[in-house]
């Protein structure tokens, strides 16, 4: 068989009144409540959580060159190293403003891509685990 599967006329009138075809292409839904998970986002929050978050990731790879270069020391407090904690106040800023933009991306326009997903949680467990 080369083509798709065509259904009686009966049945396809059937299913097509129950709401479970919104069009040609047979998309399985109900109704028009038909949720797309894509990876890359759709709206201009979930966009901006997605970058906030390569920025927070990067900034967190910089940090971790940083403690590599100079390395390990106990000596190494917030008021002996000014870059160290600039940068961790940095970072915690923006994992909260990253979980922020990722919250009213899912729930106030509805973003269902797995990048903003991703984004939200590491914005989340950063701000979490800065101690």
């Amino acid at each position: 068989m080369t083509g798709p599967i065509s259904l009686p006329p009966q049945i396809t009138a059937i299913v097509v009144e129950a709401g479970f075809i919104k069009d040609k292409r047979c998309e399985y839904a109900r109704g028009s409540q038909i949720m797309k998970t894509t990876f890359m986002p759709q709206t201009k929050t979930g966009k901006s959580s997605v970058e906030l978050g390569v920025i927070l990731a990067l900034m967190q790879g910089i940090i971790l060159l940083v403690a590599y270069i100079q390395g390990p020391g106990a000596e190494q407090t917030f008021s002996n190293n000014p870059f160290k904690g600039i940068t961790r106040i940095g970072v915690v800023v923006v994992a909260l403003i990253t979980f922020l933009t990722g919250l009213v991306a899912m729930v106030k326009n509805k973003e269902r891509s797995i990048s903003v997903y991703i984004m939200t949680a590491l914005g989340f467990m950063v701000m979490a685990t800065q101690h």
